[in-house]
């Protein structure tokens, strides 16, 4: 499927939250994507950040918690959570800790994604998996909790690690989702990786800015 600029940058989640993006980075962010659906930036980044975004741009500002290995503990998610609640985070995006899921600890788990659902009351919560390390059975009973507590979206991963999910995964995801949640796939760096992505069954793509301007630059 052929996309326009437009099109494309509707279903695009934005990031600055490597270590070397500084106030430069964010406010570029901030400033030079109105289009896309979200803006992604580390808790240290949400308050200046609201401050740059534009009042009339329809963009999400979006909290990442527990970036980007997920193995902090709950209470500083939530911590996390309730900061960037008041200093203007619209969305959030939760990584999962992925100790917990390979260890089997569902408890663990549900009660993290519960106490941080309660802590932001309207205001949706995404969760991000590292799925290229998990097997379907883990992947099917995190997708279930998440469903159970009110998760609106799951990420395949964060893109840090070496692996990310390959299409095939991706597609299982789909699968297991069935229109339950929308899914977000990480890691494409490439026109055609961002396409296979979408027809593999993503609802949004995550990628760094640099990477989205250059795959929107091509579609002009």
């Amino acid at each position: 499927m052929e996309y326009s600029p437009q099109t494309l940058s509707q279903r695009m989640i934005l990031t600055a939250a490597m270590p070397f993006d500084d106030l430069r980075a964010i406010e570029k962010l901030m400033t030079e994507h109105s289009s896309v659906f979200g803006l992604a930036v580390l808790p240290s980044y949400i308050k200046p950040a609201r401050a740059m975004l534009p009042k009339s741009q329809e963009s999400k500002l979006i909290g990442l918690v527990g970036y980007p290995t997920g193995g902090v503990s709950t209470k500083t998610k939530v911590n996390e959570v309730r900061d960037m609640y008041y200093e203007g985070a619209d969305v959030f995006h939760v990584v999962v800790n992925t100790s917990f899921v390979l260890s089997g600890n569902w408890e663990d788990v549900e009660c993290e994604l519960l106490s941080v659902v309660h802590e932001v009351g309207d205001r949706p919560v995404s969760l991000i998996l590292e799925a290229a390390y998990l097997s379907d059975p883990q992947i099917m009973r995190v997708i279930n909790i998440c469903v159970e507590v009110g998760i609106q979206s799951i990420g395949t991963s964060t893109g840090w690690l070496p692996k990310n999910p390959d299409l095939d995964q991706i597609k299982r995801i789909s699968e297991m989702v069935y229109q339950r949640m929308k899914i977000m796939a990480a890691g494409a760096v490439s026109l055609d990786q961002v396409n296979q992505f979408l027809e593999a069954g993503a609802d949004q793509i995550i990628i760094r800015q640099q990477h989205a301007e250059a795959i929107l630059a091509q579609l002009v």
